[in-house]
This record gives C-alpha cells, sequence and structure tokens, in this order.
C-alpha cells in the first residue's frame, strides 16, 4: 500500500491563515513564498511539535518556490538575507542561492525589452533574448527572460537548447532540474523521471516524489504514481495538488465517467468568427454528446449579427448534423451577456435538461459529456460545472482551472462597503495559480471552487432562474461569467471544476486584451463595475464561505488517503 499517512492530523497542526492559503494550491513562485511567510509569522501561536514541524514545511515551501524558478537571482538573495538573520537554508540550497546571486544582474536599462514584452511582440522578444545570449553568453537574467519566453511559446526545442547552456560551476542541480522539465514538457516525461529522481533533496522534502508521481500517472504507471504521491505526501503534506490528484488517482475519479441524464442543449454564440465556429461545431460533432445511450443533445448556435461567411457556416453544419443543430439569427451583435440571456429563454432550451455553455473557438475530446457526467455525479449540489482550459496553440499554457475567491492582506470589515473614487472600488480578485507554472498535470483533479471559465460551463435548467440572468451591465463581455457565479455561490451553489476534462480555446487569453486599448479599457471597467455590484460584507462573507468549502474538501480527501495508505 505504499507509505502510511496521517495526513488529517498534518493539516490540523497548521494555523489557520496557512491553511487557508494552502488550501488555494500548493504551486507558483509567488503563492509559495507568500504561503511560507504567512506560516513563518503566524507559527509562535502553535504549540510543540505543531511548530517545529510547520516551520519545516515552510522551508520546503520556499525551496519548491526556488524549484519553480531556479534562475531568479532576486529570490535567491531574498533567501539568503533571511538565511543570515536565522539560518534555515540546507546546504545544498544555500550553496545555489549563493552562485545565482553572484551570477545574476538585471541590466541597467531594460526600456527596449520591457516595451516589447508589453506588447506581447513575441517575435522580437526572441530576436533580441537570441543577441542577448549571444553576447552575455555567462548572464542568467538573459537566460532566465529566454527560458520563460520558449515556455510560453512551447518552443520546448528552444527550451531544450536553453538547458543545455553551460551554467556557472556547482549549479549542477539547477541544470538538471531545467533539463527534466524541458524534456517533460517535450513529452519524454520517462527521460525526465530519471534526471528528477538524481536531483536528491535540493529542491525540498518530497519535492522529487512529487514531480515523480505526476511524470509517472502521465505515463500510466499509476499504482507506482500513488506510491511517490503517498511518499511525497508523508513528506510533505502541504503539497495540496498532490493531495487532490492522489485521492482522485485512488478512488477512480480520474478516470471516472459518468451518465448525464437526460437532454443537454448546447449554447454557443458566435460574431464573425466563422472558421473557428466551424472548427468548434467539426469538434463537438466528434464527441460524445448525441450518443443514444447518454440522452437527446442539441446545438444552439446564436448568429450575433455576423457579416462574415458564419451564414455558410451554418448551412453546411446544418446538412451534416441535422435536427441536432438549430440556429439562431439575430440581425446585430447584442454582446455576450444578452447572447447567454437569449440562448437560455429559448422555450426549446427551457425544455431541455441541462444547459452547457461553450465558446466558438473551443477544441473538445470526445469524452465531453461523460466527463461533465462524472463531474455532475460526484459533486450533485454545485450550481455550475467546468473544466481545465488549455491554450489550443500551446496546450502546455493553462488558460483557466478552478477559481477561487482572493482578498488583499488588508481586507477588513472596517473598510467601505464601496469607494467609488478608487481604481478597485471593492478589491478582489481570483486565484491565479493556474497562470504560475505550465500544465505539469497539477491541476487534474475534480474539486469545488468560486468559479469555473464561461469557455465551458453547464448548468441544470431548472437552476438557471433561480439566480438569474447574466449581467447585461458588464456588456459587451468580459466577468459576466464570474459575477453571476458570485451569485450562485451567495445562494450556497459552488462550482465545480473538472479538471480531467481538458479543453482547448483557441483566443489566446488575456494577450489580445493586453495589445488592443479598447478590449483593455472594456475589460477594466467591466472588473471596475462588477466589484460595484456586490458590496464589501458580501464579498468577505463569500470568501470566507469558500474557505469553509475547500478545507472541508480537503480534510476530506485527507481522511480518505489517510484510511487507504
Amino acid at each position: 500500500m505504499g507509505q502510511a499517512l496521517n495526513l488529517e492530523a498534518a493539516w490540523a497542526a497548521m494555523s489557520g491563515g496557512l491553511k487557508a492559503r494552502l488550501a488555494l494550491g500548493a504551486v507558483g513562485k509567488a503563492h509559495l513564498t507568500e504561503a511560507a511567510r504567512m506560516g513563518a509569522a503566524e507559527v509562535a501561536s502553535l504549540p510543540e511539535p505543531d511548530r517545529t514541524r510547520v516551520l519545516t514545511w515552510c522551508r520546503d515551501m520556499l525551496l519548491s518556490a526556488l524549484a519553480d524558478d531556479p534562475l531568479d537571482g532576486v529570490l535567491a538573495r531574498s533567501f539568503l538575507a533571511g538565511d543570515e538573520q536565522s539560518p534555515w537554508l540546507p546546504e545544498p540550497a544555500r550553496r545555489i542561492c549563493r552562485l545565482l546571486d553572484q551570477h545574476w544582474q538585471a541590466p541597467e536599462n531594460l526600456t527596449y525589452y520591457q516595451r516589447l514584452a508589453a506588447k506581447r511582440d513575441l517575435g522580437r522578444m526572441r530576436a533580441y533574448l537570441s543577441d542577448r545570449l549571444e553576447r552575455e553568453a555567462e548572464s542568467l537574467f538573459w537566460r532566465r527572460q529566454a527560458m520563460a519566453l520558449s515556455v510560453f511559446e512551447a518552443d520546448f526545442a528552444w527550451t531544450r537548447d536553453l538547458a543545455a547552456l553551460p551554467l556557472p560551476s556547482g549549479l549542477e542541480a539547477v541544470r538538471v532540474k531545467l533539463a527534466a522539465d524541458a524534456l517533460y514538457l517535450s513529452g519524454q516525461a520517462e527521460a525526465a523521471l530519471g534526471l528528477w529522481e538524481g536531483l536528491g533533496p535540493s529542491f525540498g522534502q518530497g519535492w522529487v516524489l512529487g514531480r515523480s508521481a505526476f511524470a509517472r500517472l502521465s505515463l500510466g504507471q499509476r499504482d507506482q504514481a500513488l506510491d511517490d504521491f503517498r511518499e511525497a505526501l508523508a513528506l510533505a503534506p502541504w503539497q495540496t495538488n498532490s493531495l487532490l490528484a492522489a485521492f482522485d488517482l485512488a478512488t477512480g475519479r480520474d478516470t471516472k465517467r459518468a451518465e448525464l441524464p437526460g437532454s443537454l442543449a448546447l449554447l454557443l454564440y458566435t460574431y464573425n468568427k466563422a472558421e473557428d465556429l466551424a472548427a468548434t461545431l467539426d469538434s463537438l460533432a466528434k464527441t460524445d454528446l448525441a450518443r443514444a445511450d447518454l440522452g437527446q443533445a442539441r446545438i444552439f448556435v446564436l448568429n450575433n449579427g455576423c457579416t462574415d461567411h458564419t451564414a455558410e457556416v451554418l448551412a453546411r453544419f446544418a446538412d451534416r448534423l441535422g435536427q441536432l443543430l438549430v440556429p439562431v439569427n439575430l440581425p446585430v451583435n447584442i454582446g455576450a451577456p444578452a447572447a447567454r440571456n437569449w440562448l437560455m429563454h429559448l422555450p426549446a432550451v427551457q425544455a431541455m435538461d441541462w444547459a452547457l455553455f461553450l465558446d466558438d473557438d473551443t477544441d473538445l475530446p470526445v469524452d465531453l459529456r461523460a466527463r461533465l457526467g462524472a463531474a455532475v455525479r460526484a459533486y450533485p449540489e454545485a450550481g455550475v460545472w467546468g473544466c481545465k482550459v488549455r491554450d489550443f496553440a500551446a496546450p502546455t499554457r493553462l488558460q483557466s482551472a478552478d477559481l477561487h475567491l482572493v482578498l488583499p492582506p488588508q481586507a477588513s470589515p472596517e473598510q467601505p462597503e464601496i469607494d467609488l473614487t478608487a481604481d478597485e472600488p471593492n478589491p478582489f480578485s481570483l486565484s491565479d495559480l493556474h497562470i504560475q507554472e505550465p500544465d505539469l498535470g497539477r491541476f487534474d483533479y475534480l474539486r469545488p471552487c468560486l468559479s469555473v471559465t464561461g469557455c465551458c460551463h453547464l448548468f441544470r435548467t431548472a437552476d438557471l432562474p433561480a439566480v438569474g440572468d447574466f449581467s447585461l451591465f458588464l456588456s459587451p463581455t468580459q466577468y459576466d461569467d464570474v459575477e453571476r457565479d458570485l451569485r450562485s455561490a451567495k445562494a450556497g451553489r459552488a462550482g465545480v471544476y473538472q479538471g480531467h476534462l481538458a479543453v482547448g480555446h483557441r483566443k489566446s487569453t488575456g494577450a489580445a486584451s493586453r495589445t488592443d486599448p479598447v478590449a483593455l479599457a472594456n475589460a477594466l471597467a467591466n472588473k471596475y463595475k462588477m466589484q460595484t455590484m456586490h458590496p464589501r460584507s458580501e464579498i468577505l462573507a463569500l470568501a470566507k464561505w469558500e474557505q469553509a468549502l475547500l478545507l472541508d474538501d480537503v480534510s476530506e480527501k485527507a481522511r480518505g488517503l489517510d484510511r487507504t495508505s
């Protein structure tokens, strides 16, 4: 059965703030650094031996943060500064940080490169970085920038080339780690596994075992993956993503497919994206949505006043799909919230059991319906079910996963309900752990959350009226799905994230809005408006409610793994 566990007791030993932070997840340099800081600040309130254990875990979180970005000289310097005040770094990590400190220097003038980055001019960024690396071959600063860009672009041949470049003597663990990551991202998990396992404890207790477990899982080595997960969690029980993935593996949830009983309405709206729509409909036609044993299905497509050849695409697919496809034509573009509302109020849609909203630029797996059915079976009382969303052009780049409510550190009941003079009148955000690293499998789990992306989200049709329409206040688009999920949560209905269902999205989320001033202005304006729609007291209450929801879910899964170890 592998390593015996006592995860429930380990989580009970943590302070409240640390538990709440780790309940969001345990990946990403920024997130892990903040979690460790929070845990260390709260540790004085804990009794022994909990105090010593939690301090050890906080050290490991910082070492894992270094592993997530092992060329970050600024992070290394901050670790060394803390180590001078109160020694905590194990000697291998201390040597790495010293060498990074010595060989990492940011140039005095970064204006040109920062301008290219702000414009997302990836071609010129790459050319500039290649030139810098040729001129300054020993610069770890430029090496780090190039590595990050290669991963973002999913150009893993370039990633492997960069990882193979020589590093200063003494940074062998960093070189091996970078090479292993490049192999894994290239689809060479077996080779990566061999390199990771040779790293030892350079990046903390349980780090190698946790990384190996996900690699073995991707290779189909399920029994060995579960053993690795258990050993990793015995050493580092704070690894939330490993805990969630291990529970799904132990219970078979990661491969579970189930009936979504009754009839299903698939709802799409589109505006002048004829070729994307054609690819989406072709993808849909190949899924399990229309299997007779799974129930009736219809695809409703709202033509939002398109002026391109969308009408021809719909006519072509009407011939191919027959009665499965129901075109809905409007003379003008009414925007995303109104389009969603129009579709869900169609009598033919209201007569069906389920409503699944999909973007018109998605690539869907064949088991779409059965994976959603498994999520509904696992969490039948939810208000909405969603999925993991990958960039279609770069599948290792995650666009969305489980989204959780995050408040700024200074959040308190004493703040005004709404401050219309501030840039953020009621500051809150959604967690962004999924964009802090490439997709290494660590978001492949099923669990509750506050919100799921509107790119692919499922509702019980009968439940839609209780929460109400998508807000026209947030037209033409952006944040209307999040705002509705806030209302659903206020009514006690959580979202559910099905991380074993991965959807490809042809739109590179965020990139276009950063280069298009109109799109950026719209997004910022809608974020501002969304914050004015929910008073401060309501957001604080929702954050407390979701925190309890996540901790209950983690505790239940910890107990489940304890029982089976």
